[in-house]
């Protein structure tokens, strides 16, 4: 189908940007307290996934078929996980012989966005994007709503740099990612025809690529720039840098040179291949590598007597292909037996519509 660069059915320059943020999360999370992560990864790779989220945002069907798509594919997984998470906290607990009781406590509060204090930490943005698409099909029922939200969303980063927020809150956190999300969905018609874009801007499309890769090299040279002057980021615990403006300034700037990237990348093939099997299995990515990078990891490192070496440059790009590598067993056997544990839905023509594609 000429100009839609499509795999299966999807955009792959799309899948390409999921799969580079994806693996760009797991990095990030492999150099703990790196300058590099907290400046550079963190800066917009969160803000990359809600803006795609909302570029496919469809609000034109009944709600109860939206809820119930929402609710199983992302609250289910939360929720499962964070029961897995409340298993290994008990057993933790057991074994140390030591009450789990608080923990036990804290999970089942955290199930509804409270007291989050879950081992697996990435999981809050399920809960988040949850809260975000059911609060967007009501606020985009009218543009007022829609921007008004967005102003407020925005507003929010901005006063939470000065007034204190309530920690471990995923509804506070939504609340800063629904900007990027409303982002996404108002321009959701020009980021999913980008490639059509580019393409149509000249007959020669190897000097459109060229010319593409090029203006995206000068993208990532401002961005890390402006996200070395503003500094660490982390969106979960309200912290944007030295300024708010800044924040999204990086966080667009980052968002639109991934996306760029990805159009040249997914120009070849066998690269292309590689970031599209991670962006089309991001949520069990997103999902299963803490335990290593965070959890386990760091245990082996001091039990081995490399305690020195853990957030080594060479020791994460180990561990990087390590887990890129043993993941892929996991995928192809959930996505085969057990798909729900990702939020992949079953092909239900009572449930998904003909309008559902959220």
């Amino acid at each position: 189908m000429k100009g839609k660069n499509l795999t299966c059915g999807r955009k792959r320059y799309i899948d390409v940007a999921k799969g580079i943020g994806i693996i760009l999360v797991v990095l990030g999370h492999l150099d703990k307290n790196g300058q590099i992560s907290r400046e550079m990864i963190y800066a917009f790779h969160m803000p990359l996934f809600f803006l795609l989220s909302g570029a496919f945002s469809k609000t034109d069907i009944d709600f109860k078929s939206y809820f119930k798509k929402s609710f199983l594919s992302l609250y289910l997984p939360y929720f499962i996980f964070v029961a897995v998470d409340t298993v290994i906290v008990t057993a933790l607990a057991l074994i140390e012989n030591q009450s789990a009781s608080a923990g036990v406590k804290s999970n089942f509060f955290a199930l509804f966005g409270f007291d989050y204090k879950v081992l697996n930490r990435p999981l809050w943005f399920l809960f988040a994007l949850f809260v975000i698409k059911i609060a967007f099909y009501f606020i985009n029922k009218r543009d007022f709503l829609k921007y008004s939200a967005l102003v407020l969303s925005v507003g929010f980063v901005f006063v939470s740099q000065y007034v204190h927020m309530p920690d471990n809150c995923l509804w506070t956190v939504a609340v800063a990612g629904l900007a990027f999300y409303i982002v996404g969905s108002v321009l959701g018609k020009h980021i999913l025809s980008m490639d059509v874009m580019l393409e149509g801007c000249g007959k020669n499309k190897a000097l459109v690529y060229a010319v593409t890769a090029l203006l995206d090299f000068g993208l990532l040279a401002a961005f890390a720039f402006t996200a070395h002057k503003n500094g660490a980021v982390d969106m979960t615990i309200y912290r944007y840098g030295s300024s708010a403006f800044l924040y999204f300034v990086n966080a667009v700037i980052g968002c639109l040179a991934v996306l760029l990237l990805s159009l040249v990348l997914s120009k070849i093939d066998f690269v292309s291949k590689f970031f599209c099997f991670y962006g089309e299995n991001s949520m069990a990515v997103m999902i299963c590598h803490y335990y290593l990078t965070r959890k386990l990891l760091p245990v082996l490192m001091e039990h081995w007597g490399l305690k020195a070496y853990l957030y080594h440059p060479l020791t994460q790009a180990a561990v990087l292909v390590i887990f890129i590598a043993a993941i892929i067993p996991v995928i192809a056997l959930t996505n085969r037996y057990c798909s729900f544990l990702f939020g992949k839905l079953p092909k239900n023509k009572k449930l998904l519509t003909k309008k559902s594609n959220i």
